[in-house]
């Protein structure tokens, strides 16, 4: 069954009695004439299981037509002779998947379904509402003549009512309705709502319309019509007893669509466009009005557009690019007719803000390939130097009538710190055996989130004497707290000499890494005092003693204490005191020892007096103070200079505990103080002292190395500690 035309006929059915001119409970009759047939339609209305129709002539006396009350036809074979095919009432039953003799099925047990032929039965097709049993032909009256016709109804045990309804008529001579009076038109949203007063006799209304100087066309597909008690905008109507027909706009989906009425489609109608409607009455059997005085209404846009749901927020730079998809269509998805204006967009701090801002109205892309807008909202001040600020936007589509549509859902999207923080201050290390410690002071910025670590060698390279390179910094670590202010490196090789350059980069919540302002060197310190130094020579000069020794090529030596003692037994520092830094840095200590392995030290201790016995010892001292164990002790004689005889060695020997040297003159005590004894790898020195003061005249040297030759020269101090010329080398070999 067509769904559309049911729905139609359930609503039209609800007010049928009122609609047929009756109110409340009141049977109303009605009749029309074509021919020499009268047809008689009454609406069902009582406890009534049947009813009577009685005939009268001009002067003359009711006499009842129907021998039996008139009823639902049940009978299949009667009900066919009635609806026989071709009928109008035929067709139209046929139309619906209606078979005739379904009827009296119908009338009993489907509600829905007899309310639909309740409706046909009232609008002209009498056939159907004489097999339901409220329509009655009389086929006999004479042409011309004039007869009143009243109903009775029957009650549950035969007994008969007085008169519920009567009519006048005159055979053949149909009474054409007036038209209808008091039509009004009310403008909706693509849609007019046509009012008027009920016309007497009347069982439905053709409702046409046209625009400018055109021609009317029908517009309502049934004739039984309704009452309605308010506008279409739903402003309440003083009065309720007028009927009305809503010409309202058809859809397909979301584009307009045509409708058939009596065979001609129907478009419309439309918003802003003017239209003219008049009413026509319609008897039984279909005899038409005169048509009502004309009245003229414009429909308005008054449907919301839709809100854009598709939003997508994108961040560029600092600015936020907000799209969607393009709206064309309003809150019940029909295409929007006359067109959408723009966008108003409102940007919000929060989900929840109700406060939000207004940035901008957005027109609508023109063209119908442009299917997305755009809008880059770059207002100053969107981003933040400390920290990704969150916005939420929401969008309202207005249409070109000004309608709005509510807000559309907020989106959010974020706005990226892209600032760099301020750099950590006052970076230090803190070398210790095995580690570096780092620390530093934390930026002013609120977001800083971490720190990043780096370390690189403290120093440069010098390529082909024209330019320098310094050596680049490595990522060592990532601290994620903010308030950690201190690193410890452990990742240095065991031992390292070298000098480490730090760097520490501040990185905030958005990731973003700042510059390093300043790098700090410091290496590995051992906090070891320097090894004891070894004297290798105490060399008497005029009023002088020339302290030598050497010393272990410890990379953080900063100098050497010389200290000396006579016959009282008291040491006492005979060097220049030293001046150690307050902070020794990284760039004071080279990462090779500035003192060779081999390298002899000296000094020259001046505030000796002649032919007195002194002793010395060395201690070396590091950057940072540190002053280590003295040297072994080893004693010299001083003397007034005065060269005595040169000493000649007479034979080197090997023996079986080293090389034993014999030189002349022999020692004498009363004019010697005593031998000095040399030695080197070379014949042209360097020579070392490796002796004491010897009061003799052979010496066998003991610290040698087989294979390995040796040479060596003696030296003569006599009782005034003047020293000779050494004498000539001789060299000498420990098989």
């Amino acid at each position: 069954m067509n769904r559309k035309i049911l729905l139609t006929a359930i609503l039209l059915v609800a007010s049928l009695p009122k609609a047929a001119g009756a109110t409340g409970s009141t049977t109303k009759l009605v009749a029309d004439t074509k021919g020499n047939k009268v047809v008689l339609i009454w609406n069902h209305s009582g406890p009534y299981i049947g009813y009577n129709i009685y005939r009268k002539g001009s002067g003359g006396k009711y006499t009842k037509l129907n021998p039996a009350p008139i009823r639902t036809v049940t009978s299949c074979r009667t009900i066919q002779r009635i609806i026989s095919p071709g009928t109008p009432d035929w067709e139209k039953l046929h139309s619906l998947s209606i078979k005739p003799c379904s009827i009296p099925d119908i009338i009993q047990n489907d509600t829905l379904k007899r309310k639909m032929l309740l409706a046909l039965a009232y609008t002209g097709m009498y056939r159907i509402a004489r097999v339901i049993g409220i329509g009655y032909i009389d086929p006999h009256p004479g042409i011309g003549n004039t007869y009143s016709y009243a109903l009775t109804g029957v009650l549950r045990g035969g007994s008969e009512t007085h008169f519920l309804d009567s009519v006048t008529v005159t055979v053949g001579s149909p009474v054409v309705p007036p038209a209808p009076t008091h039509v009004e038109a009310y403008p909706g949203d693509n849609k007019v709502m046509v009012r008027w007063t009920p016309v007497e006799n009347a069982t439905g209304y053709i409702v046409e319309r046209r625009t400018g100087a055109g021609s009317y066309v029908r517009v309502n597909e049934a004739m039984m019509m309704t009452k309605c008690t308010e506008t279409p905008f739903g402003q309440p109507l003083p009065d309720s007893s007028k009927l009305c027909f809503t010409d309202h706009l058809r859809w397909s989906g979301s584009e307009p669509d045509s409708h058939n009425v009596d065979g001609v489609w129907v478009k419309g109608p439309f918003n802003g466009i003017t239209y003219q409607y008049r009413v026509r009455a319609v008897t039984i059997l279909g005899n038409n009005g005169s048509p009502s005085s004309p009245v003229s209404a414009t429909p308005v846009d008054s449907t919301p557009p839709q809100a854009p749901e598709d939003i997508h927020v994108t961040t560029v730079g600092e600015s936020l690019r907000v799209s969607w998809e393009k709206i064309e269509q309003d809150i019940n998805y029909h295409k929007e007719l006359q067109g959408i204006s723009g966008y108003r967009l409102y940007r919000y701090t929060s989900a929840e803000d109700t406060n939000g801002v207004f940035v901008a109205t957005v027109p609508q892309p023109a063209g119908s390939t442009t299917m997305q807008v755009t809008y880059l909202d770059n207002t100053p001040g969107l981003g933040s130097p400390h920290g990704d600020r969150v916005y939420y936007y929401r969008i309202v589509t207005v249409d070109n009538n000004g309608n709005k549509s509510t807000y559309s859902a907020p989106v959010n999207g974020i706005v990226k710190d892209i600032t760099p923080p301020d750099p950590p201050t006052n970076i230090e290390a803190v070398g210790y055996t095995d580690y570096i410690v780092v620390h530093w002071r934390k930026p002013h910025a609120p977001d800083v989130a971490g720190y990043q670590i780096y370390r690189g060698i403290c120093s440069d390279t010098l390529i082909k004497n024209e330019r320098r390179i310094v050596y680049p910094l490595h990522l060592i670590a990532t601290v994620d707290d903010a308030d950690s202010l201190v690193y410890a490196d452990h990742g240095l090789p065991k031992g390292s000499p070298l000098c480490y350059r730090y760097a520490v980069r501040a990185i905030d919540k958005s990731q973003n890494v700042s510059d390093t302002a300043n790098t700090y060197c410091e290496k590995l310190r051992e906090r070891v005092a320097p090894p004891p130094p070894e004297i290798i020579g105490l060399k008497a000069r005029n009023k002088a003693v020339l302290v030598q020794w050497v010393s272990a090529p410890v990379q953080d030596l900063f100098g050497f204490v010389v200290e000396r003692k006579d016959s009282s037994g008291s040491w006492v520092r005979v060097s220049p005191e030293l001046h150690f830094p307050d902070k020794p840095t990284c760039a004071d200590i080279q990462a090779n020892s500035i003192w060779a392995p081999d390298t002899v030290y000296s000094f020259l201790d001046t505030g000796v007096v002649a032919k007195v016995e002194y002793t010395y010892r060395v201690r070396g001292a590091d950057f940072d103070g540190n002053i280590g164990e003295p040297s072994t002790e080893v004693s010299t004689y001083t003397y007034d200079f005065k060269h005595p005889m040169r000493p000649l060695i007479t034979s080197v020997t090997s023996t079986g505990t080293g090389i034993r040297l014999q030189w002349e003159p022999l020692f004498s005590p009363s004019e010697h103080e005593g031998f000095v004894v040399f030695r080197s790898k070379s014949s042209h020195g360097p020579f070392y002292q490796i002796s004491g003061l010897i009061k003799g005249s052979a010496f066998i040297d003991k610290n040698v190395i087989h294979g390995q030759t040796f040479w060596y020269k003696v030296q003569l101090i006599d009782k005034s500690g003047n020293r000779s010329v050494p004498s000539p080398a001789r060299y000498g070999q420990l098989p």
